[in-house]
């Protein structure tokens, strides 16, 4: 056996680094599962990813989920796959600094079934939030963007079972940034996971190429800190536990919302949780229209909205139907698929017209 004198380097055990006086024990942060309610998190995935970080101002030792040591990034952040099966999945995470300090987090993952859950459409209900700024501050302008906010508010609610005791419209000078993520982090409590929403956005947007993020302008916005990110939006939308969300958007360079994968179509797809978005555009500027007419990307889905005769119809229909519209009638091509890390499931809303 070789064996080496390594005492010239100095090494100190952190047995001899020990604070008595230390009594502080490590802080943990989870940041997925993002949203635990009392203790138990529903998911679907046989193979979920728990991420989180520790801290300890002393120096961490160990981080364990589950009793199992798992490797830890130099800032204490972590990640690990947790295989699960159908029903409660008891997770312990485990932060143990040099001094023998021990915080310890405890949750519940509960798996339910890949193959979805019927939907119990009368314990569902329908959330709204509408935004639509023309007359902006610092902004150029716009023409029809309040009036297709109120056009699409009013035929969801008229003719699509969505009501004003769920529904948010923020027009002009109501839509500045404050009122934007109050309205957006009160839908967090507010929609229970057997409840639909879509929120419809109408204004400006912007894109910048070196940050490659997209992002919302609401009414006030002075400058870039003043904007509403894609990122923002995104983290909102992942810790909205909704059943489906859909989320349109007529506004420039919305379509750096996506993720650049496919996705496929499941049979019964109201039974699989969803988050979709429709974008007027790609990475490009869109038309505002006509001044007193909606945009081409607003009348394409306010006139299938309207015009259709079934009794329901999923939000791959109407998708299709509004980017073959404005792409054939327009300089713009629409987007319209699953949004990236939100939470989809391979499902889709449906829309059911009132009787």
């Amino acid at each position: 056996m070789y064996v080496k004198d390594i005492s010239v380097l100095n090494i100190i055990p952190y047995k001899k680094l020990k604070d008595k006086t230390d009594k502080l024990s490590p802080q943990i942060y989870i940041s997925q599962p993002a949203r635990i309610e009392d203790g138990r998190v529903i998911v679907f995935n046989h193979l979920y990813p728990i991420t989180g970080t520790a801290i300890d101002e002393s120096g961490l030792r160990d981080i364990k989920i589950n009793g199992r040591v798992i490797k830890v990034k130099e800032n204490g952040s972590f990640i690990i796959y947790v295989p699960l099966s159908i029903g409660d999945n008891p997770i312990s995470i485990e932060a143990i600094d040099i001094n023998d300090n021990v915080s310890i987090k405890k949750f519940v993952l509960v798996r339910k079934s890949e193959l979805g859950e019927d939907v119990d459409t009368t314990q569902s209900q329908n959330h709204l939030v509408v935004i639509g700024i023309n007359e902006y501050t610092s902004w150029p302008p716009l023409g029809n963007a309040v009036r297709d906010a109120k056009s699409v508010y009013n035929t969801l609610k008229d003719k699509y079972g969505f009501d004003s005791l769920h529904a948010t419209i923020l027009l002009d000078s109501a839509a500045t940034k404050e009122n934007i993520d109050k309205t957006l982090r009160s839908l967090i409590s507010k929609v229970a996971s057997s409840d639909n929403l879509i929120i419809y956005y109408a204004g400006h947007g912007y894109f910048d190429p070196i940050l490659n993020e997209g992002y919302w302008i609401p009414v006030n916005a002075q400058n870039q800190s003043d904007y509403l990110s894609n990122t923002t939006l995104l983290k909102y939308l992942a810790n909205i536990n909704s059943k489906h969300t859909f989320l349109v958007v007529d506004a420039c360079f919305s379509g750096s919302l996506f993720a650049t994968r496919n996705r496929g179509y499941v049979e019964n797809v109201e039974k699989y949780r969803s988050r979709w978005c429709l974008t007027s555009g790609r990475l490009e500027t869109v038309a505002d229209g006509a001044y007193g007419e909606n945009s081409p990307f607003a009348s394409s889905f306010i006139d299938f909205l309207n015009n259709n005769s079934k009794e329901e119809f999923p939000v791959s229909e109407i998708v299709q139907y509004v980017k073959l519209q404005v792409a054939n009638n327009s300089n713009q091509t629409p987007i319209g698929s699953a949004l990236r890390d939100v939470g989809d499931e391979g499902g889709e809303f449906v829309f059911k017209r009132k009787k």
